[in-house]
C-alpha cells in the first residue's frame, strides 16, 4: 500500500514538472493560472482514485490469513483427574468425548507413546475433562460411567476409560456393567452414582468451561506449565494429532525453563 502511494506521489510530481517545462515561455499569466487549475483538478481526481484503491487493497489484505503465534491461555484443572507424577511441571489436559473416533485414535495410537515417554517418567501430568458432543448420543452416559468409576477407584477410572475407547462401538449399560464387575467396583454404588444429579452437574460444568475456552470439537488439548491446579501459558492443540506434534510443543514449553530437551 505504501508503495502505491509513493508511486502515485512521484507520478503527480512528474506531471507537475512536465506541465511546467512544457509551458510556453511567452505564456500569459491567465494561461499559467488555468494550467495550475487543471493540474489541481487532475490531482484531486487522482487522490480520489488513490483513496478508492487504498480501500480495495485493505479489503484484500483482510482476506489474507495472518501468521501469528499460538494464543496462550490459562486452564483451570481443579477437579480433573490426573495421571502422572504429582511433581510434574508440565501438563496436558484433554477435552474428550468417548464416542468420538478421533479421540479413540489418539488414545490407541498416540497416548501410549506419550505415557511411556513422558507420563510414566514423571515429566508430564495428563488430565481429562469431559466434552460429550450433542450428536454423540452415548457420549454423556460414557462420561457418567468413568466419573462414577472414579468415585470408587481412581485406577479403575483410567482402566475403564481405556476400555471405553477400545469398545467404542458397544457403548451402553451392558458394557458398563461388565467393566464395573471386571475392575471390582460395587454395582449398587455405581447405580446410585449414575442417578446422582451432582455427576450430571459436573459434566455440565466441564462443558460450560470448555466453551469459555473456545473448545469446539474433540479431542482438544491444552499443553503448558503446571502451577498447582492451573495450566499456564498453555498452547491449544486440536484433533488426533501425531506424537511428533505433542513432542514439539512439550519441548517448546520445557525450553522456557531450561535449554535442554525433555
Amino acid at each position: 500500500m505504501v508503495r502505491v502511494m509513493l508511486w502515485l506521489g512521484m507520478l503527480s510530481l512528474c506531471f507537475i514538472l512536465e506541465v511546467s517545462v512544457a509551458a510556453p515561455v511567452g505564456g500569459t499569466n491567465v494561461d499559467i493560472v488555468q494550467q495550475l487549475r487543471d493540474i489541481q483538478k487532475q490531482l484531486g481526481e487522482m487522490h480520489a482514485e488513490m483513496k478508492d484503491l487504498s480501500g480495495r487493497v485493505e479489503k484484500i489484505e483482510g482476506l489474507i490469513p495472518k501468521s501469528r503465534r499460538p494464543q496462550k491461555v490459562t486452564v483451570n484443572l481443579q477437579g480433573a483427574p490426573r495421571l502422572g507424577d504429582a511433581g510434574a511441571t508440565i501438563g496436558i489436559v484433554e477435552f474428550s468425548d468417548y464416542q468420538c473416533p478421533y479421540c479413540r485414535r489418539f488414545h490407541t495410537e498416540t497416548f501410549p507413546r506419550l505415557q511411556k515417554a513422558y507420563i510414566d517418567t514423571g515429566k508430564v501430568a495428563f488430565a481429562v475433562k469431559n466434552f460429550p458432543l450433542d450428536f454423540h448420543p452415548a457420549a454423556r452416559g460414557a462420561a457418567l460411567t468413568v466419573n462414577c468409576a472414579r468415585q470408587q477407584n481412581i485406577k479403575a477410572f483410567w482402566d475403564i476409560q481405556g476400555q471405553l475407547f477400545l469398545n467404542q462401538n458397544h457403548l451402553g449399560r451392558a458394557l458398563y456393567d461388565r467393566l464395573i464387575k471386571r475392575y471390582g467396583l460395587d454395582g449398587d454404588e455405581f447405580t446410585k452414582c449414575l442417578a446422582d444429579t451432582k455427576q450430571q452437574d459436573a459434566i455440565a460444568k466441564d462443558l460450560s468451561y470448555a466453551e469459555r475456552l473456545g473448545v469446539q470439537g474433540t479431542p482438544t488439548f491444552f499443553i503448558g506449565r503446571l502451577e498447582g491446579d492451573r495450566l499456564v501459558d498453555a498452547v491449544r492443540l486440536v484433533g488426533a494429532q501425531p506424537y511428533s506434534a505433542f513432542v514439539q510443543i512439550l519441548n517448546s514449553v520445557h525450553k522456557a525453563d531450561g535449554p535442554e530437551k525433555m
